[in-house]
């Protein structure tokens, strides 16, 4: 269902400095595209929720 790792990534989402009220909790899969993004299982605002991360 989610994208393999197709090149090797810039950063771990989880080293990126995000509000306090998001929390990202797995990796979930790599989207083909030119910057860093991220399928992500995160917590926002106390609510699990499955989001796209682009760094």
């Amino acid at each position: 269902m989610y994208e393999e790792k197709w090149r090797e990534t810039i950063i771990d989402p989880n080293a990126i400095e995000l509000p306090d009220f998001i929390q990202v909790k797995e990796v979930l899969g790599y989207p083909y595209a030119a910057n860093d993004v991220f399928n992500i299982r995160c917590i926002v605002d106390g609510i699990g929720k499955d989001c796209v991360l682009k760094y």
